[in-house]
């Protein structure tokens, strides 16, 4: 659902007196985008429809090179509408006669041209009948750091918590994330809190439990696992060291596969928790030893203080070096935590929001529990075409099945 690419004008492309190229040109390179990603998505490059929004910022001139993007932004039955970007990253020194080969990279990227598109691909013509998948929301309505001067809405107890996680089943939630406080509010892993959470969880809802193996560097392994004994479906499973703000997250390459080990134990479904991109190559460190399967579902962090940076590079990164056939959610910290959510479900990924990372829904207001913040991606997905999974799909994406 979203492609990119790179392509120099060549000096020999028709082009006017002073070197500049029709709109035409990069028209043509956009709908030659719009092709690649609907043969990957219904096996037929579709019929256009309707172009729109067409704007020209800068002139291209032969020799330029562009970088390009096309992303759906919206499905229907039989339609999809894709917007385009293109940027003038170098260009050439000479573009009106005699021209030379000579050029230069700019110091920042100028827009050139962007443009929506409709495109129809009619059922007869579809050999991919496949939609976009389902979209699986995590919610996550307490995490091991935040705290009630943070957002005064926070779930502490194991009723408040479960109260909190069937409201958001309400709205499209199908896992929740689960740490656990213990009666003074602060972070535990005890066995027993964390039991009577799922206990309570269950009593009210139908949801896919996993729960946190998140601890600070002074804990030892058997401590942090306690809870894979409390009858979840999914663990956490982090496989590196990474600082959060003044926390560190401490994961040595003995103590990762020592969790790894009991999460397999207790048979459980790892959920690869991805904080920085080296994670990635310890995952599948971890699956040489056997320890665990691939393909499987990643998480990735993005935008904690000391981790990798919520932005789309990043995410195209991490999309491309996990194991094909794994399915993967974003979780953004903060500020970042919509924005990236919106961006995963553009991109066909999953999401993981709530008070866990998050206290705002939007700027200076506190969100009201983690319910209004999977509210809101639910209808997100839903006003582009993207449907909400229910815990059956939610089982399938993240190999449970």
């Amino acid at each position: 659902m979203y492609t990119t690419s790179k392509m120099r004008i060549p000096l020999t492309t028709p082009h006017h007196g002073d070197g500049s190229l029709d709109g035409s040109w990069l028209l043509e390179r956009f709908n030659d985008m719009a092709a690649e990603i609907l043969m990957g998505i219904d096996g037929d490059e579709g019929i256009l429809k309707k172009v729109s929004s067409v704007e020209f910022t800068e002139p291209v001139f032969v020799g330029d090179f562009i970088e390009a993007t096309a992303e759906v932004i919206y499905w229907e039955e039989h339609t999809r509408k894709i917007a385009f970007a293109a940027r003038k990253v170098a260009g050439s020194l000479s573009t009106t006669p005699p021209q030379s080969t000579a050029g230069a990279r700019l110091p920042h990227a100028k827009a050139v041209c962007s443009a929506k598109a409709v495109y129809e691909v009619p059922k007869e013509r579809r050999r991919l009948q496949e939609g976009p998948a389902p979209l699986v929301i995590t919610a996550a309505p307490v995490g091991f750091q935040t705290t009630r001067e943070d957002n005064p809405y926070l779930p502490l107890t194991p009723d408040e918590i479960a109260a909190d996680v069937a409201r958001c089943v309400v709205e499209g939630a199908t896992v929740v994330h689960l740490h656990a406080r213990d009666a003074a509010g602060n972070p535990t892993l005890s066995l027993d809190v964390f039991q009577e959470t799922v206990r309570k969880i269950r009593e009210r809802c139908d949801v896919i439990i996993q729960v946190s193996t998140e601890g600070d560097a002074s804990m030892d392994v058997m401590t942090r696992c306690q809870p894979l004994q409390a009858g979840a479906d999914i663990a956490s499973l982090a496989t590196g060291t990474v600082n959060r703000g003044d926390h560190i997250y401490f994961n040595s390459k003995p103590l990762t596969e020592h969790v790894a080990m009991l999460v397999k134990k207790a048979n459980l479904v790892p959920c690869l928790e991805i904080c920085d991109t080296g994670f990635v190559e310890n995952v599948k460190l971890l699956a040489k030893k056997g320890l665990v399967t691939l393909p499987a579902h990643f998480q990735f962090v993005m935008g904690a203080k000391g981790g990798m940076g919520a932005r789309r590079d990043v995410l195209e990164l991490l999309i491309d070096t996990i194991p094909r056939g794994s399915s993967w959610s974003v979780a953004g910290v903060g500020r970042h935590q919509l924005p990236m959510a919106e961006l995963a479900v553009r991109r066909g990924g999953h999401v993981r929001v709530g008070l866990a990372d998050n206290v705002y829904l939007r700027k200076k207001e506190h969100a009201q529990g983690s319910a209004p913040l999977v509210a809101k991606v639910a209808e997100y997905a839903r006003s582009i075409g993207r449907p909400v999974a229910d815990v059956n799909a939610a089982r399938r994406v993240l190999h449970l099945t």
